[in-house]
């Protein structure tokens, strides 16, 4: 059995949809001949918002070689408290060297608490315990690999969930341009790299001139065991997961339920379209004004457990996915749950790429280019739904476990057998 110390700065029990990634790779890596070694921040709810009390329990935690402690960070961001340190040194030379040193350390290893305790530890650890490979995601983890890699000669993994210059992330543009002007700094001893669509395999073979492979999210079958029983009284909508608009702009359908109600072809009290863990509630609130006949309708929740929340997708008629029109490349994970809660998936408005790719290859859902097809699409499942109390799932369950994470776990056992290997070739 070998081991891979997986860096990543999201991880359990923070129930972000980045901590999946980690862990369920780290759950089926041991199927393939390697032992997950873990390191990353510890996660409580006094200084995480997507702290799960429930995820506590769902991993092994014995894997996690060392959990750095992190501080609150809650409602203020690491560079307005550093400004509030800075401004308070009456030297105005100190205030403007400090700002400018750390805001580049913020950007390049925030939280500099992680990646400060993280070298701590790894400079005893990797003296008398044996690493053979790394796995790297996230800016402050690439930049711990490459210290590893300056200091130990151990090959690693790159994995980019996002890149930088796309659009909504990071939140500011200043930032975008950083990050993607260190990117190949950070990398530049990384013997691969990974990704999660073909499109941002393209930009990042070109940019790096690395060997890119794509492996995509996914969803853990396990997951989704047991029976769920469906409200069949009311015919409900529901979206899991952040709005980032007017990347995800879920208006479509607020205009094509406004015409089927006030056209009376579906009844108000028979639908419910409900939001949950949206983080962008005041442009729901905003389509609501605009669409009043929708106040009775549209539902904002606050966040949930995983589990809750995979409870929730079981029990809908439909899942609304709100794909990033006309940019390529954005393979969400949430789309991947939704494949795992098998139920039919209404993607508004498609994106001609990667999203439409994989819905026409499971068969999973429709597409949606705008309100009148919305419209036309969802009184069809309503029809459906009174005549049988359900609206049928035909897709493809074959296609679909293509994306199970126990299959991705094993594309990237295969990767680091191989970069190992040529770590072991000599010259």
């Amino acid at each position: 059995m070998k081991n891979v110390l997986m860096l990543t700065y999201m991880f359990y029990p923070c129930n972000h949809i980045a901590s999946q990634r980690a862990a369920k790779m780290a759950k089926y890596l041991p199927e393939y001949g390697w032992n997950p070694v873990i390191v990353c921040p510890k996660w409580t709810k006094e200084n995480s918002k997507y702290f799960d009390a429930e995820m506590v329990a769902e991993f092994d935690m014995s894997n996690v070689a060392k959990a750095i402690v992190y501080k609150n960070n809650l409602g203020h961001s690491p560079f307005r408290k550093l400004l509030t340190k800075c401004i308070s040194n009456p030297d105005p030379r100190i205030l403007v060297v400090c700002i400018l040193r750390k805001f580049a350390l913020l950007l390049e290893k925030n939280p500099p608490e992680f990646y400060y305790g993280a070298i701590a530890f790894l400079r005893k650890y990797l003296r008398t315990n044996r690493v053979d490979s790394v796995w790297a995601t996230e800016p402050v983890c690439y930049t711990i690999a490459n210290w590893i890699h300056k200091n130990f000669g151990i090959p690693w993994v790159a994995d980019f969930r996002d890149i930088y210059d796309q659009k909504g992330l990071p939140e500011y543009d200043r930032g975008q341009l950083y990050l993607k002007k260190v990117e190949p700094r950070m990398i530049s001893s990384a013997s691969a790299v990974v990704t999660v669509s073909e499109h941002l395999r393209t930009v990042l073979k070109t940019r790096h001139k690395k060997p890119v492979y794509m492996i995509t999210n996914g969803f853990d079958p396990s997951d989704y065991n047991g029976e769920v029983q469906q409200n069949r009284e009311i015919f409900n909508i529901v979206y899991t997961g952040k709005i980032i608009f007017p990347l995800r702009d879920p208006s479509p359908l607020f205009q094509a339920l406004t015409t089927l109600i006030s056209t009376n072809k579906i009844e108000s009290s028979k639908i419910s379209v409900s939001f949950y863990g949206t983080e962008s509630e005041h442009i729901l609130d905003q389509l609501i004004r605009n669409n009043p006949a929708l106040s009775n309708v549209v539902h904002i929740f606050p966040r949930v457990p995983f589990r809750e929340s995979i409870k929730i997708q079981k029990q809908a008629c439909i899942l609304l996915h709100l794909a990033h029109g006309g940019q390529k490349g954005i393979m969400t994970g949430k789309i991947f749950e939704y494949l795992g809660a098998q139920r039919p998936i209404l993607c508004i408005p498609g994106d001609n790429d990667c999203v439409d790719a994989l819905l026409k290859e499971t068969q999973a859902g429709v597409i949606c280019r705008n309100a009148e097809e919305t419209a036309s699409q969802i009184l069809r499942w309503y029809q459906e739904w009174q005549q049988t109390g359900t609206v049928s799932y035909y897709a493809r369950d074959e296609q679909i476990m293509k994306y199970s994470r126990e299959k991705q776990a094993g594309q990237l056992a295969e990767l680091l057998d191989s970069i190992c290997l040529r770590q072991d070739v000599p010259n």
